[in-house]
């Protein structure tokens, strides 16, 4: 995936109109400078009619400023809405490859070089496209015209005037790769910042029940005077390209004067031609100054558009399959499947409509096993398959459609309790509503909070207990109608409540079932116990048979012999 062009749809349109903008613009200069010319040629003259002429010129001037006025006001919105019609694309562009990404290859990046890209490098971007190169349309257009229109009243006035103008943008481009390593220093800065502030933002209690606040804060202090140090330095730079962009606009104001008033004074040229040629570097200045602001804004989005170039050009971990997965009975198959790091060569197979329990210590690969189903992993090698369809060649959609997953992995959004429950299926009928309700509990729950379905839930359900957010999640599953529900440690440290309901799910629910637990009491409800240690499915089989021997199984479980039998 590439940025998109900025000339693509509409915003040809945009450019083409402020080119056209620029030009009127440009006209309407080279107009005011003839006009300028003639109103004092004519006052110079004595002519009795040269006051008369003078006035009208003046009120021509005046007129033709309020059409500039009004041409800068449409550049303006234009150049926003070229800006934001851009950013608004490559912003469509970045979530959809974060859509197609794997959380296991997310998370080995920081939140804030996950979130830098949609913030500061798309405003970043928004900033050159909207004020940077619509200014540089109109100002390079009205810049050629003005030196144009002094080479045409006076060519040596033009001459000196275009080489220190070519001069002052020469040195601002020189400093181009200082500019370009100061913005990427800044930019690695404020995403450690970032990256830091979000870290301890959610882990603030943790950061207060150790009483390390003064610390942190003393981290945080210095990473932010790292980020002011990079940031004044790029301001350093900044200056001294707005410096050359000034400077080169008095200078080109005192090569006027002083040719002029020479040319003047030998009688080679006109007061009028003086005076418009005055004028002329008087329209000539805001556009050089321009240039210093260009120069700064285009460096950062350079910086922005490799950063972003970056991230679309990774491989996001999840391709996109052409077929689309039809609903089945739910017959899940695993085929040697290897994730690098997770899985080596796992090989199991659950009938249509069965429970099985993933098992086994810390890492075995329990959780990387059901985002494979999910669609939220892909495997290195082997296949998964659902009713006989390998996942690899089917469209994510259509599988996300049919498996459905819960667990603490996966929190409650900011939002209602409502909002939430539809978030998968938000044409979800209302006896849906009231049946998923009842099965998990969530009914009672509703009862329970102020005002019922419209309460709104903080971040992640933060403002809920742990059981009560486990009842939504598993509600918020069981209405998108799945065929395969996974449950990820979903029944890990809940009230007795939330326990119920997944008990009650598991004896209701009418697809299969993949959960990982550590809950030994559980595994008597369940078909099938799958062993998992170091990536590798070391058992497979009912729970008495795994429970009752001498395995892995029973030797992690032993306290559920009983149950199981």
């Amino acid at each position: 995936m590439t940025l998109p062009p900025i000339t693509a749809g509409s915003r040809r349109r945009l450019l083409a109109r402020l080119v056209l903008n620029g030009a009127l613009q440009a006209a309407l200069a080279i107009a005011a400078v003839l006009l300028t010319r003639a109103a004092f040629d004519a006052l110079a003259a004595g002519a009795a009619a040269g006051v008369d002429t003078a006035v009208r010129v003046g009120l021509t001037l005046a007129g033709m400023a309020a059409a500039v006025g009004a041409l800068r006001l449409v550049e303006r919105v234009d150049a926003e809405r070229l800006g934001q019609d851009y950013v608004a694309d490559v912003r469509t562009r970045l979530f959809a490859w974060l859509a197609g990404t794997s959380p296991r290859s997310l998370r080995s990046r920081s939140a804030g070089a996950v979130m830098l890209p949609f913030l500061g490098d798309l405003s970043a971007l928004k900033r050159w496209v909207s004020q940077g190169l619509a200014r540089l349309a109109v100002s390079t257009l009205v810049a050629a015209a003005v030196i144009a229109a002094l080479v045409a009243l006076h060519w040596p006035i033009g001459l000196g005037v275009g080489l220190v103008v070519a001069a002052g943008v020469a040195g601002c481009f020189a400093l181009g790769p200082r500019m370009r390593a100061a913005e990427r220093e800044v930019r690695r800065r404020r995403s450690r910042l970032a990256a830091r502030v979000h870290e301890q933002i959610a882990a603030l209690a943790v950061v207060q029940t150790f009483g390390q606040g003064e610390r942190e804060l003393r981290r945080l202090m210095r990473r932010s005077t790292r980020l002011q140090q990079a940031a004044v330095g790029r301001a350093r730079i900044a200056g001294l390209v707005r410096s050359l962009a000034e400077g080169a606009s008095a200078a080109a104001a005192g090569i006027v004067l002083c040719i002029g008033a020479a040319e003047v004074g030998a009688g080679r040229t006109g007061l009028g031609t003086l005076v418009a040629a005055m004028a002329v570097a008087g329209l000539l200045a805001p556009h050089l100054r321009d240039v210093g602001r260009l120069h700064e804004t285009w460096s950062a989005a350079q910086v922005a558009r490799r950063k972003i170039e970056a991230v679309l050009g990774r491989d996001a971990g999840l391709a996109d399959g052409a077929q689309r997965l039809p609903r089945g009975p739910g017959r899940i198959a695993f085929e040697n499947v290897t994730v690098d790091g997770a899985l080596h060569g796992v090989s199991a197979a659950a009938a249509a409509g069965s429970r099985i329990a993933l098992v086994g210590p810390n890492g075995a690969g329990k959780t990387t096993l059901l985002a494979l189903l999910a669609r939220l992993q892909e495997p290195a090698c082997g296949r998964v398959l659902i009713d006989g369809h390998d996942l690899a060649v089917c469209a994510r959609a259509s599988v996300r459609r049919h498996v459905a997953m819960a667990g603490p992995e996966l929190p409650l959004l900011r939002g209602t309790v409502d909002s939430n429950l539809r978030y998968g299926r938000r044409s979800a009928r209302a006896d849906a509503m009231h049946r998923v309700a009842a099965l998990c509990g969530v009914d009672a729950l509703l009862e329970e909070l102020p005002l019922g379905e419209r309460t709104v839930i903080g971040e992640g359900g933060a403002n809920l207990s742990a059981g009560q957010r486990a009842r939504i999640a598993l509600a918020r599953a069981l209405l998108r109608d799945p065929v395969i529900l996974l449950l990820d440690e979903a029944d890990a440290h809940l009230d007795a409540q939330a326990r119920a309901a997944i008990d009650r799910v598991l004896e209701q629910f009418r697809g299969t079932v993949l959960m990982v637990t550590h809950d030994a009491g559980r595994l008597a409800r369940v078909d099938e116990i799958w062993y998992l240690e170091a990536g590798r499915l070391v058992e497979a089989g009912p729970p008495e048979q795994l429970l009752g021997g001498a395995g892995r199984a029973a030797t992690l479980f032993g306290p559920a012999r009983s149950a199981a039998a």
